[in-house]
């Protein structure tokens, strides 16, 4: 892990962290709420901080016949160390305190893996701009490798842009994609031929 990929590691941890000590036996979608972070996030940061021993899950029980969401809180230190919460030096890759917009700092805003998070309809103008820069076929995986993004977003991205028709579906197994703009060049130079 590069050493701008362990900072973002730490920076959300810490918001995780910062969430739960502002409000213990909170579910992980009031964390996300909270910190701005996305659920499957927080869900992912909640489960390392119980496996180190700094968090504790209370499972949910049913109620109607359906399962109430798991709460969480953190872990007070053994006896003898100082303060009484789990300290965020102690938290999976460390961590670095964020401030900014929701307590976040520009690198807390970034996910762990897959960059800076986008806004609504950001990934869709990046995948078209994508296909329209890079001639041929693409799948989804190849599309999302070189944009370092989820290749399940990408493909659902790609879905929508054929649906708007900014985008053709070239091949159906495996599924492959292309610029609809590049389709017309392709069929202008081959009738000027």
């Amino acid at each position: 892990m590069s050493k701008g990929s362990a900072g973002k590691v730490a920076a959300t941890a810490s918001l995780v962290i910062d969430g739960l000590e502002k409000a213990p036996g909170s579910s992980a979608a009031a964390i996300a709420e909270a910190t701005g972070l996305g659920r499957s996030t927080v869900t992912r940061k909640l489960a390392e901080l119980e496996k180190v021993g700094l968090a504790s899950r209370t499972p949910g029980e049913r109620e109607a016949g359906v399962r109430t969401p798991d709460l969480w809180k953190l872990v007070k230190k053994a006896a003898g160390s100082r303060g009484s919460k789990a300290s965020a030096g102690n938290a999976p890759s460390g961590t670095a305190k964020a401030s900014g917009p929701k307590g976040r700092s520009a690198s807390a805003r970034e996910s762990d893996q897959s960059g800076p998070r986008l806004q609504r309809g950001e990934l869709g103008r990046l995948v078209r701009d994508y296909l329209d820069t890079h001639p041929g076929p693409h799948s989804p995986s190849e599309i999302a490798s070189d944009l370092q993004r989820s290749a399940g977003a990408v493909a659902n991205a790609l879905v929508r842009l054929v649906d708007e028709t900014e985008a053709l579906l070239i091949q159906v197994s495996p599924k492959r994609y292309q610029s609809t703009e590049e389709q017309l060049r392709r069929r202008s130079n081959a009738s000027d031929k």
